[in-house]
């Protein structure tokens, strides 16, 4: 997704957790409603989710606290930090109009600014393949598959 010359809006209503909060971090633009709440799952669950985008977003410091802790975020802390561009009343309604105008607008125009910006904070799609192949590892490792530990 973070490859795509095409810019993805991303809404969240509800709770985007694990999965779903790393689809939300590869999008684009992020809305929020109010009462949304945002978390990475942490490394109690066994994996890496958010490394390859959060320190771009929210810094470093954020990044290491939201990805070891799991913890949940709300629409009003993920405003302040970066994690979402905005918190509107209603985000799906809100992504249309923004999907709209940028449809509007020219295409290698939208592409050049997406690259630009992507290359400088992370979400990069080498950082998407680096937090995969660590989860993949640490699956095989906590599995039993394979005999060593990638992080020593």
């Amino acid at each position: 997704m973070v490859a795509l010359r095409t810019i993805l809006v991303a809404a969240v209503e509800g709770v985007a957790v694990g999965a779903g909060a790393r689809l939300h971090l590869a999008a684009d633009l992020r809305i929020a409603g109010a009462e949304a709440r945002v978390s990475f799952g942490g490394a109690a669950t066994g994996l890496a989710f958010g490394t390859w985008g959060l320190p771009g977003l929210v810094g470093w410091g954020r990044a290491m606290d939201l990805c070891l802790t799991g913890r949940s975020v709300s629409a009003e802390e993920a405003a302040q930090t970066g994690l979402v561009d905005r918190v509107e009343t209603d985000p799906m309604s809100m992504a249309v109009e923004l999907t709209t105008a940028l449809a509007a607008a020219p295409a290698g125009a939208v592409a050049d600014v997406k690259r630009l910006v992507r290359g400088r904070g992370g979400g990069r799609p080498e950082d998407v393949a680096r937090e995969r192949a660590a989860n993949a590892d640490r699956v095989h490792v906590e599995a039993g598959s394979r005999d060593r530990d990638p992080w020593t």
